[in-house]
């Protein structure tokens, strides 16, 4: 992420991100089924953000970030393959609350 000071204590962060899945499941009826192959392993996104960093070394801040990469794999059996829709990941908010040392 890119940090630039717009005043004294006040920054916007923009830039790229990378995300990997680690766990994917889904019930079906009492079942947990493992849904991990219906879905890329690496995910690329956008970040963009604001902070205020406070004069006693705590800061708070707030990004959202957007999935700008498909996160669904096709379908496919055999010789057979199915393109899917291109699925991305919803916008996620982050808040934080923090001290720098």
């Amino acid at each position: 992420m890119a940090k630039y000071y717009i005043v004294d204590g006040f920054s916007a962060e923009l830039g790229p991100y990378v995300g990997f899945l680690m766990k994917s499941e889904g019930k079906v009826g009492d079942n947990t089924v493992d849904s991990k192959d219906f879905y890329k392993s690496v995910d690329f996104g956008l970040g963009v953000g604001l902070a205020y960093d406070m004069p006693m070394g705590f800061f708070v801040g707030a990004r959202l970030n957007v999935g700008l990469s498909k996160a669904n794999e096709d379908l496919s059996a055999g010789n057979l393959t199915v393109e899917t829709d291109d699925i991305k990941n919803m916008p996620v908010i982050q808040v934080g609350v923090g001290y720098k040392f």
